[in-house]
C-alpha cells in the first residue's frame, strides 16, 4: 500500500512538473486577451449567506469504477487542499437506460465522492482538517469533455454549521 501511495505521489509530481510549458514571449502591445470571472455570493432566507469560489483538481483512474483524486477549493476567505476518491456507479446508468427505450442514458455517469484535507481560513492564519462527501453526475459530450454537477456535504470546523456545496461545470478528460 505504501508503494502504491508513493507511486501515485511521484506520478502527480511528474504530471505537474512535466506538464508546464515555458513562458511565451511578450505579446505585441494591444493584442493581449484577458479573462475575468466575477463570483457573487447569494443571500439566502433566514439571514444565511453563501460563499462563491472555484474548484479545481485532478483524478487518476485506478480501476474502472475508482479514481484517486485531488481537490482544491478557493474562496474569498478559505482555501481547502484535499485528497480523496470518486467511485462511479454504473448500475444507476444501466437501470435508467433499461427504463426508457427512447433515451440513451449511457452518456451519463453517476458517482459518489469523498475527500479529507487541510482547510485554511482567515487569510491563511488558521488551519483545520475538513472533509467533504457527496455525489454527482456527468454527461459525456465526447471522450474528452463532460459537463456535470455535484452536491457535497462539507464539515469545515471554522464554520458554525456544516453545509452543502454545489458544483456545476465542464470537465476535461485525458
Amino acid at each position: 500500500m505504501k508503494k502504491l501511495l508513493l507511486f501515485i505521489g511521484l506520478l502527480c509530481l511528474c504530471v505537474v512538473t512535466m506538464g508546464q510549458t515555458p513562458p511565451s514571449p511578450n505579446p505585441t502591445p494591444g493584442t493581449e486577451t484577458s479573462f475575468t470571472m466575477n463570483l457573487t455570493p447569494v443571500t439566502l432566507p433566514n439571514n444565511r449567506t453563501t460563499l462563491t469560489g472555484v474548484a479545481s483538481g485532478i483524478a487518476f483512474t485506478i480501476t474502472p469504477s475508482l479514481d484517486v483524486k485531488e481537490l482544491n477549493l478557493a474562496s474569498s476567505n478559505l482555501q481547502y487542499y484535499s485528497g480523496g476518491f470518486n467511485y462511479r456507479l454504473p448500475m444507476i446508468t444501466k437501470a435508467l437506460n433499461n427504463v426508457s427505450p427512447n433515451v440513451n442514458f449511457l452518456a451519463l455517469q453517476f458517482y459518489a465522492q469523498a475527500t479529507v484535507g487541510a482547510l485554511y481560513s482567515n487569510g491563511g492564519s488558521t488551519s483545520h482538517w475538513g472533509l467533504t462527501a457527496g455525489g454527482g453526475v456527468d454527461y459525456y459530450i465526447n471522450n474528452a469533455w463532460s459537463f456535470g454537477g455535484e452536491a457535497d456535504y462539507f464539515k469545515f470546523p471554522t464554520y458554525k454549521n456544516n453545509g452543502l456545496m454545489l458544483f456545476v461545470g465542464p470537465k476535461l478528460h485525458f
